[in-house]
């Protein structure tokens, strides 16, 4: 697993003391006892795998909404500099992009891969469209543009691995 990984000081000392009971069982022990306790620490190494997953899509899901948040500064600089005249043309085009974006960043909850791949596509389209029709909104906001990119990018394997999880255990 890459990036950084998140568990809790309690979860790991739990883990241990599950380890050292099912590899030193006890003459009282039944057969069925240890393979539940096996079971159970097998399930508690999954839901740590997966907290750590979900840690890591967090950051994706605050890209998509930093991004809309980019979206509406932007739609309030241009109007600023635009003028009430130019309202519903400037309106047309960053409201729908806003919602996308907020709407992507909760759908991460149910479906993290299938919303960041949307949202790198909806982001560097954005991006490109804005360029052909102004080459300066190639390099204005980089920064912005960089980072969002980025930590998406940087999601999509954690998210695809959680989405799969997701679906093979119906977590919710």
């Amino acid at each position: 697993m890459s990036g950084d990984f998140f568990i809790d000081i309690n979860s790991i000392y739990y883990i241990r003391l599950s380890k050292q009971i099912i590899m030193e069982p006890t003459q009282d022990q039944q057969p069925e006892e240890t393979q539940d306790q096996i079971a159970s620490y097998h399930d508690d190494i999954r839901s740590i795998e997966v907290s750590s997953l979900e840690h890591r899509v967090k950051k994706a899901r605050n890209a998509l909404f930093i991004a809309a948040g980019a979206l509406a500064l932007g739609f309030f600089i241009s109007l600023a500099q635009a003028g009430e005249a130019f309202l519903g043309d400037l309106a047309l085009i960053f409201v729908p992009l806003i919602v996308i974006f907020i709407a992507l960043g909760f759908w991460t909850k149910q479906k993290p891969y299938t919303a960041i791949v949307l949202g790198l596509i909806v982001f560097i389209g954005f991006w490109i469209g804005f360029a052909i029709l102004d080459s300066r909104n190639i390099y204005m906001g980089i920064i912005v543009k960089v980072f969002v990119i980025v930590y998406l990018a940087q999601a999509l394997k954690d998210a695809k691995e959680l989405q799969q999880i997701k679906e093979e255990s119906k977590i919710k």
